[in-house]
């Protein structure tokens, strides 16, 4: 997503977007029906991405033609800030929609968990693009009855690949999510994909590294779980008009959809998250890229892949969204040959 004025006064106040204000602790069915409306203004700009399979544009097509009035009105307040959002949007969910099809493709992982899903079609294109062979675990605390109708809709093979999981990501805790995941078919014996997109900035760190905890024991040997970590960057890795444009749309999201902070990160901080590193030791980013085979794609390499130019992002310092992926080892595990970067 993205970010309003620098100094935005959402419901949860205090500092800018850049300063780091701590996630709200808005009750869980608000933050349900408020993260709707953001969903939907991500899923307007998304209605220009270029999609791999037929399942997945049907259902967009069909989810296109129901879009609400909350949504579109934040993306179009998005876009009197930069009228180029939505590139950041489709940038994104390329770099993503490619990190996890290079991981599913040729491997043994056949389960999949995304956090926050929302309306987003991921789910509907891993289906399709794996032969109806993977299944994914859509967690999120509304939204799952009407995203199912559409998908049903949409590809009945793809719904029979689709399982969705009512959690409240801030308050369900790993521990009841992980028995909730199980309930419905997931084997944490086996290794899993985590997609944790559009959710991060959302969750205290604390919420989101335990979020990862119950995926990191499954698979083993030669092909661990593993985990795609889209995150909002601090604003130290940030040139002033990016951070001013990113304060901007995250503001308008804050005040549209009553979500009151954020939580940013360093490449490094990212890297530690996603290997299972202990938090701000001295060092730990590349220990954690050593250990866990972190790579990280930053705005002007996701730019690149999905247009063949940088035209809106000559370098990384120009944006502020990023993608982290690598093996989510076991706890206390370290050592393991780095994965090059994409």
């Amino acid at each position: 997503m993205g970010a309003g004025q620098a100094g935005p006064a959402g419901p949860g106040g205090g500092k800018s977007a850049a300063g780091g204000r701590v996630p709200s602790a808005a009750p869980a069915g608000r933050r349900g029906r408020s993260r709707a409306a953001g969903a939907e203004a991500v899923m307007s700009w998304s209605r220009g991405e270029a999609l791999e399979s037929g399942d997945a544009a049907r259902y967009m097509d069909l989810l296109g033609a129901g879009l609400r009035g909350a949504g579109r009105r934040i993306a179009a307040r998005c876009e009197q800030v930069w009228p180029h959002y939505g590139e950041v949007v489709r940038n994104r969910k390329a770099c993503i929609r490619g990190l996890a099809m290079r991981c599913l493709r040729g491997g043994r992982t056949r389960q999949v968990a995304i956090l926050g899903a929302g309306l987003d079609p991921l789910s509907v294109e891993i289906a399709a693009l794996t032969g109806y062979s993977a299944v994914s675990y859509e967690i999120d605390a509304a939204g799952a009855r009407r995203k199912r109708r559409l998908i049903e809709e949409a590809s009945a093979a793809a719904a029979g690949c689709v399982r969705h999981v009512t959690a409240d990501l801030e308050e369900a805790g790993p521990a009841r999510i992980a028995s909730a995941l199980e309930r419905r078919g997931w084997r944490p014996d086996m290794p899993t994909l985590v997609v944790a997109e559009g959710v991060s900035y959302y969750l205290r760190k604390s919420t989101l590294r335990g979020l990862f905890e119950p995926f990191r024991a499954g698979g083993g040997g030669a092909e661990p779980s593993r985990a795609i970590l889209e995150y909002l960057r601090d604003a130290a890795s940030i040139a002033p008009e990016g951070a001013r444009i990113a304060d901007a749309v995250f503001g308008i999201f804050a005040d549209g959809t009553g979500i009151g902070g954020l939580s940013r990160y360093s490449d490094a901080e990212a890297a530690e998250l996603v290997a299972g590193m202990p938090a701000g030791r001295s060092g730990a980013g590349a220990a954690a890229r050593r250990a866990g085979g972190i790579a990280t794609v930053g705005p002007a390499e996701m730019e690149r892949a999905r247009t063949r130019r940088n035209r809106l992002f000559p370098d990384d310092s120009a944006g502020w969204i990023a993608v982290c992926h690598g093996r989510l080892r076991p706890a206390g595990r370290q050592g393991g040959a780095p994965e090059a970067k994409r």
